[in-house]
């Protein structure tokens, strides 16, 4: 198991949204990512590593941008 730590930032700083252990892997956690960024901008950390960090969409039709660490 690895230990993951999603965090989000709500405009003030960045603050745990979730935190513990799971069974899944880098790419399963990238993939998951949009997911979590409609409103905030969000990071994903595996066993302490930074492993991507997700930029929520702007605009009407904007798009959520990730980029991989």
């Amino acid at each position: 198991m690895a230990h993951v730590r999603i965090e989000m930032d709500r405009g003030k700083g960045w603050e745990v949204r979730q935190e513990g252990d799971m069974n899944l892997t880098a790419e399963e956690l990238i993939r998951l990512l949009p997911d979590y960024c409609i409103q905030y901008s969000h990071r994903v950390f595996l066993d302490g590593k930074l492993i991507a960090t997700g930029e929520r969409p702007y605009g009407r039709r904007g798009k959520t941008r990730i980029v991989v660490a």
